[in-house]
């Protein structure tokens, strides 16, 4: 038996359960917890989410649902190490009247925070694992404390992971199998077709226009991206390239979009709060990806608006996502010549491609976030909530 043996909720109406996450920054995994958090309230579930820092001055800030509750541990902009004494006091408190707690994050302070005051509290742990575990600890700074996060994955009473492939990193790093689970994670698909509207109607005769999204960061391989347009542009094939995301490569990667020459192939869109009507009017959606969790929720995106797909075959994603190929074409990892070569045989002949990504929106609908969301609850409920709380009947979103 776990250090927890409560299976029962300490009172009230409904159980209360706490998300907890570093900061609010936009991207997939934010968004993926956003749609649990809302999943469980459509059950019924007290759910609501903390963080511990505010970016209120970024661009990137996530502006949650104004249904769903979020607490700001430190609501100040000091940086989060010089406030997490006073925010982890106050997170703390939060745990204590909580029911369950839920880290959205494998890595991170709130995660190690969390295991800490779990086994101190005795309150239950469950961590959302969206990336392979040990590829994410040493991307995370800093690296003093990545024993410290390899530790509370050890330690969390459930962890729900988004591939089996990622399931299997988290029991190399020492957690019991029987405490992990596997969700069917990929994107919110209404909201991502009412967002998908395409932006821009083009003229006959335009070049083809390819998508990438993602932060700018090495483990999304848009170096590798870069290359392979070169590439293509030595060949003679007219194409375009919209990189969409902002982090810490952007000078890198500007200065290697103008010494591979491809500055009029190449552009970088920056940070958009809305992304999707660009996803949906590409004329291709091109994962680099040196690693994914399950795929990438942008890789389900494309899927749902019927845009062929060409992704690397990483680790614990692309290959399960596509089924082998029949939704999307999978290259090597790291290898521009590779990618370069499935662009240009879509640019030659789109057809085999469109014709898998026809297919797309129902693959995409078997892994839609709110049912991940509630498969979760379920579980959850099995586990740690069984003898208290009869759920509410889930009223289907678009109802």
């Amino acid at each position: 038996m776990h250090h927890h043996d409560r299976r029962t909720w300490r009172g009230g109406a409904r159980p209360t359960i706490v998300f907890v996450q570093d900061a609010l920054y936009e991207s997939g995994g934010t968004r993926f917890t956003h749609r649990v958090i809302e999943a469980f309230r459509e059950s019924g579930a007290d759910a609501r989410l903390v963080v511990l820092m505010d970016p209120a001055d970024d661009v990137r800030r996530f502006l949650p649902h104004p249904d769903v509750p979020v607490i700001f541990a430190c609501p100040d902009r000091l940086r989060l190490r010089r406030a997490l004494p006073r925010a982890i006091r106050s997170f703390a408190g939060i745990m204590r009247s909580a029911d369950l707690v839920i880290s959205s994050s494998e890595v991170g302070y709130a995660m190690v925070a969390g295991a800490a005051l779990s086994r101190a509290l005795g309150t239950p742990l469950v961590s959302l694992v969206q990336s392979p575990l040990e590829e994410s600890v040493r991307a995370w700074r800093p690296a003093r404390l990545r024993p410290l996060v390899r530790w509370a994955n050890r330690h969390v009473d459930l962890a729900a992971c988004v591939s089996e492939g990622v399931r299997q990193t988290v029991i190399s790093n020492g957690l019991p199998a029987e405490r992990t689970t596997t969700l069917r994670v990929g994107a919110d698909t209404l909201a991502v077709r009412a967002a998908g509207t395409p932006a821009i109607t083009r003229s006959p005769g335009t070049p083809p226009r390819l998508v990438a999204m993602g932060r700018l960061q090495p483990v999304k391989g848009f170096h590798i991206l870069i290359q392979a347009s070169a590439l293509l542009k030595e060949r003679g094939r007219d194409h375009r390239i919209l990189i969409v995301g902002e982090g810490d490569q952007r000078a890198y990667l500007e200065e290697l979009i103008a010494r591979q020459g491809v500055s009029e192939e190449v552009t970088l869109t920056g940070f958009e709060p809305n992304p999707q009507p660009l996803l949906a009017g590409a004329d291709a959606f091109i994962l680099s990806s040196l690693f994914e969790g399950s795929g990438g929720t942008v890789l389900f995106e494309a899927l749902t608006h019927a845009v062929p797909v060409i992704a690397t075959d990483c680790v614990t994603g692309p290959r399960m996502v596509l089924a082998d190929g029949k939704y999307g074409d999978l290259v090597n990892v790291e290898d521009p010549a590779a990618l370069a070569d499935a662009i240009e045989a879509f640019l030659i002949d789109p057809g085999p491609l469109r014709a898998k990504a026809a297919l797309g929106p129902d693959r995409a609908a078997e892994y839609d976030q709110g049912e991940a969301g509630q498969e979760l609850l379920a579980q959850l409920r099995a586990r740690f909530l069984q003898d208290a709380w009869t759920f509410a009947a889930a009223t289907p979103r678009g109802a």
